[in-house]
């Protein structure tokens, strides 16, 4: 069945423009199954791709939703990585220890700065050729970057735009005010039903329009088309078609050879979209995703005509019979002889490429791009990325940059794992500096494709610095294990718990991949880290560069062994030489720092010299150390504080005590399920309740922060807001009320909540109450057919925002 999903207005601005605290997360493929094509989901923040309006750009920021560590690659300012948390306050490459955040801003490379279509008057420029508008223009639109070419594509087209449709991948967020249709499908980027059934609706499309050579069809090609414009010819299945794909991309054929057999294949591919558009005029505008640009392989070139029957060397005797018969038989794949298309490339790798080098250089770094046609095996290509890290030991501030597509290739025969190329790649790349003696000291090497999938993985690459190496060195084998199984995906979920691999969702862009590889060297005074890191003589400057663990350890100034290891907040000391050193650290759960002046300014401690600490110092010891002893033992707090770092701010008691009256009050005397989202103060004041304490109404909590999953172990869920669709399934369509309070006053955040919301809700019965800024109360409305009520929540802390309720129902006591 057809899904509408709720929609926003475009407010998005270009990323590129954004400040940098600005990024949004992109939605994760959506987890619904269907035959149908459904309407693309809820959106959120967008890339506009191609430069198809006002010099638009497809700089595309990757943030790691692992929110666990600081990235080694922190681009330009400090940046937020965590729901709530603040800039990590550390600028360029470093390696923090203790808890850390790891985010990754990668980008992409710019759009074409002049327009790819122009429009003067009621004339459309494009690839040096003028067309007549005059409400006569149709778009055709498929691939990973449909939505941000399709909403390019309309402003330029504006009123004389007829109408559109586009097949995207599941979990693409779109601008609700365009015309065109959009319709998902190609689940993990392979074909499926859905993309099928949208193809079909796409060939009815176009042989809908009045065949007329004044009428001018729009066709938006980006990677991943194929996968999304899958149409076999008669008397092969979807099934056998990916099967073939399947068994020659095993048998290492790259992307240009799977798009030629992906043309003979196929009703649409190879220049036969065109033919079912004829007579109209076709323009091609196409996104590159293939080394070298050959415009008839992108997305099996639907609009170019096919030049040669001819394929690659195939061993027929793997392939379904009828794929292998029809592949052999030129009558059943007859050549395309003509074609109405003008087709013109609007970006590529090289474009993004460039766009990175620029942003790096005006950072301070040297930049040197290496290629933009990287290809061949993945893990062969991982001895060049060794050898490019070991060759910038000397260098400062320096950057190589890598791109193209590689292949990972499979033994015959053998049970694989899950895995992408850019992850085999990473993980190659890993071990071969594992077994490196010499390397910079600060460094960062990341391989990603730029369309935030690799594979069939819900992962975009991986990306690690100086530390993990040193942390893999004790994992060789496991990492010669998981490459020949070709098992990486399983490696990088597993390796630092994950926080090496990066999941940003799709981008809405697809150039193919990138690698960058960065180094930092830095002065060579006062304590050396234990990855070789070095940090300023003053100890009290350091306290503002790094957290440290109770367990990080450092190389002794005094004796050079690998032995300094911190006794209590504060102090180090040298297991081997006794001595010991003063410094700073950030005391564990609070917001206090505590810093004592270093015994030292220059020349060894004598063994006698007994660092003394305040009376203040000591306050927060003792209170870090009881923090910590709760910790360790698992003692859960009567009242959990609040978390700064999540965008926690708890309710006054008058507030929980009017919203969980009205909850229950709402379900009635029958009671019914309730779920409470990111309001976990709430619950405190639910459990008290006569209708909860009988089960007639029955409570889920999802929340981001674990202290609840220890205070409430059979209510809570843990819930991250940037990924609505993870909800377990035993939750969807489950709940007779929801009450959500977003933990950020932002349309990203109030448009992922909604989308839980209507994941959760049982019915369109189910009522809703959401507390979040007045500010978003047109939105509410928009997503929720939430209005106001006269109700005012108030916090615990006097907050400055102005804060009100919203509910789709006439609520009895707000």
């Amino acid at each position: 069945m057809e899904r509408i999903a709720g929609n926003m207005p475009g407010n998005e601005s270009i990323l590129a423009h954004q400040s940098p605290n600005s990024f949004k997360r992109k939605t994760k493929a959506n987890k619904e199954e269907g035959l149908e094509p459904r309407e693309a989901a809820i959106p959120g923040s967008r890339v506009d791709a191609v430069g198809l309006s006002a010099a638009e750009v497809a700089v595309i920021p990757i943030e790691n939703k692992n929110t666990s560590r600081n990235c080694e690659i922190c681009i330009g300012a400090p940046r937020k990585c965590t729901p709530g948390g603040r800039p990590s306050g550390l600028r360029g490459i470093g390696v923090p220890e203790g808890r850390r955040y790891r985010e990754a801003t990668v980008f992409f490379g710019e759009g074409h700065r002049s327009r790819s279509l122009v429009r003067d008057a009621n004339r459309l420029h494009y690839n040096d050729r003028v067309y007549s508008l005059k409400n006569n223009a149709y778009i055709v639109a498929f691939g990973k970057a449909a939505a941000s070419m399709v909403e390019g594509a309309e402003e330029v087209l504006g009123d004389d735009l007829v109408a559109g449709i586009a097949s995207v991948p599941i979990g693409t967020v779109v601008n609700p005010s365009l015309k065109s249709r959009f319709l998902e499908g190609a689940r993990h980027n392979l074909p499926d039903e859905t993309a099928l059934q949208s193809t079909r609706r796409i060939v009815e499309f176009l042989e809908g329009v009045k065949q007329d050579e004044k009428n001018i069809v729009v066709v938006l090609i980006s990677g991943g088309g194929s996968a999304l414009l899958p149409l076999p010819i008669d008397g092969v299945s979807l099934e056998e078609k990916l099967a073939t794909i399947k068994a020659l991309t095993s048998r290492g054929f790259d992307i240009k050879q799977l798009n030629v057999v992906r043309q003979k294949l196929s009703k649409v591919k190879g220049g036969k979209l065109a033919q079912i558009a004829a007579p109209c005029q076709v323009l091609g505008v196409i996104m590159s995703d293939i080394v070298g640009d050959p415009v008839s392989l992108i997305a099996s070139g639907p609009t170019v005509l096919q030049e040669s029957t001819s394929f690659p060397e195939i061993d027929f005797s793997v392939l379904p019979e009828s794929v292998s018969r029809a592949l052999q038989n030129p009558e059943v794949v007859p050549t395309v002889s003509s074609s109405n298309a003008n087709n013109s490339i609007v970006c590529n790798n090289r474009i993004a490429l460039d766009a990175a080098a620029e942003f790096f250089r005006s950072r301070g770094y040297t930049v040197e791009i290496a290629t933009a046609t990287l290809e061949g095996d993945a893990s062969e290509r991982a001895d060049l990325m060794r050898d490019t890290v070991v060759g910038m030991a000397e260098k400062r501030k320096h950057v190589v940059l890598f791109g193209g597509e590689t292949t990972v290739r499979f033994p015959e025969g053998a049970q694989c794992g899950k895995g992408g190329r850019n992850q085999e790649l990473a993980l190659a790349t890993l071990r071969n500096l594992a077994l490196e003696k010499k390397l910079p000291s600060r460094f960062a090497f990341m391989s990603a494709g730029t369309d935030g999938h690799d594979g069939p993985t819900d992962a975009a690459g991986a990306l690690f610095g100086a530390e993990d190496v040193q942390e893999a060195g004790r994992s060789l084998q496991e990492m010669s294990k998981h490459l020949d199984a070709k098992n990486s995906y399983a490696f990088w979920s597993e390796f630092q718990c994950g926080k090496c691999h990066l999941k940003p969702g799709l981008t809405g862009t697809n150039v193919m991949d990138l690698q960058i590889v960065l180094a930092k060297r830095t002065k060579k005074v006062g304590i050396v880290g234990k990855y070789g890191t070095r940090y300023g003589a003053s100890l009290r400057k350091m306290v503002k560069k790094m957290e440290v663990t109770q367990h990080s350890k450092y190389t002794c100034v005094f004796c050079g062994k690998e032995s300094m290891k911190r006794t209590c907040v504060g102090i180090w000391k040298c297991s081997k030489c006794n001595k010991c050193v003063a410094g700073g650290a950030y005391v564990y759960s609070t917001t206090a720092a505590a810093t004592v002046r270093s015994t030292i300014r220059q020349g060894p401690i004598m063994d006698d010299d007994i660092p003394t600490l305040p009376a203040d110092t000591l306050t927060i010891l003792n209170e870090f150390r009881k923090q910590q002893e709760d910790f360790l033992t698992g003692k859960v707090p009567e009242k959990v504080p609040e978390d700064w770092q999540l965008s926690q701010f708890w309710y006054s008691e008058e507030t929980t005590a009017r919203l969980a009256k009205e909850c229950v009050e709402a379900l009635g005397e029958e009671g019914g399920q309730l779920a409470c989202i990111s309001c976990p103060t709430l619950i405190a004041e639910l459990v008290k309740a006569e209708a909860v304490q009988n089960s007639k109404v029955k409570v889920v909590l999802f929340e981001f922060d674990d202290r609840f999953g220890a205070k409430y172990p059979d209510l809570f869920h843990r819930y991250d807001y940037r990924n609505p669709h993870a909800v377990e399934e035993k939750f969807r369509a489950h709940f007779d009320l929801i009450i959500a309070d977003p933990p950020f006053l932002s349309d990203e955040c109030l448009v992922k909540t909604s989308q839980t919301i209507r994941i959760l809700s049982k019915s369109e019965k189910t009522k809703i109450l959401v507390c979040t800024g007045a500010i978003m109360e047109e939105m509410a409305k928009r997503l929720l057919n939430a209005s106001r009520t006269r109700f005012e929540p108030k916090h615990a802390n006097n907050l400055a925002n102005d804060f009100a309720c919203f509910a789709n129902y006439e609520t009895s006591t707000l």
